[in-house]
């Protein structure tokens, strides 16, 4: 943050160009925070990710996925084409349900506040850069994305009651409850450091296949 590489304006610069080739409706800004939550219906199947570009579309976000370049470590992107025009885009960097449901709403909330600029390297995985240590306004939306996948004061309850014993039954059962993706919660919990990433890794299933097919995307041989 403050320092923007080669590579990342260059992915920046493709995903301005195909931003303008995705057709959505008019961004309002109530229509907009309405269809966040219709967003959270999709989080539960790892199939459900194809229907997002859609949702999107219809209330005025343009979605696109762009296959990072080496060493730009760029997770995600909003940029605005003008005031009523707001491009998101997606690296898929690290092919995970956890990854995919982190960063979008991450930068849904840039979208929801009308940041105009907002290149995100690094916020997933173990080198992903700790949220006390970025700006204000990436504080804020690390916050909104976790807690629009799990409610901080759930996943604090399940914490006390289940810590350090994180069985993939018990991670299962409350990912059924809250209804979410199981990978979503693993996802969570390593973000806290409850469980170390090499933990429970089979429920971190692939999306970029599902969602590829259904939105813009530049990459992977396309």
């Amino acid at each position: 943050y403050g320092i923007t590489t080669p590579e990342q304006r260059a992915w920046a610069f493709r995903v301005k160009h195909l931003g303008k080739a995705v057709h959505a409706a008019r961004f309002d800004q109530k229509t907009f925070e309405h269809g966040l939550a219709d967003l959270h219906q999709f989080v539960t199947h790892e199939s459900d990710v194809r229907r997002v570009p859609r949702l999107l579309a219809d209330i005025g976000v343009r979605l696109v996925i762009v296959e990072h370049l080496p060493r730009s470590g760029i997770d995600g992107l909003t940029l605005w084409l003008d005031e009523e025009k707001p491009v998101v885009a997606l690296s898929l960097r690290y092919d995970r349900i956890d990854n995919f449901w982190f960063t979008l709403p991450h930068e849904l909330d840039h979208v929801k506040h009308h940041d105009w600029e907002s290149i995100d390297e690094n916020l997933v995985g173990e080198k992903s850069t700790p949220t006390s240590e970025k700006p204000e306004n990436e504080q804020r939306a690390d916050w909104a994305a976790a807690e629009f996948l799990v409610p901080h004061s759930e996943l604090n309850d399940f914490i006390l009651r289940t810590r350090p014993l994180y069985s993939r039954t018990r991670v299962i059962q409350f990912a059924n409850r809250i209804q979410v993706h199981p990978g979503i919660v693993v996802g969570q919990l390593q973000r806290r450091g409850e469980i170390s990433y090499a933990n429970l890794r089979d429920l971190l299933v692939k999306v970029r296949e599902a969602i590829t097919q259904h939105a813009l995307t530049d990459g992977w041989g396309s």
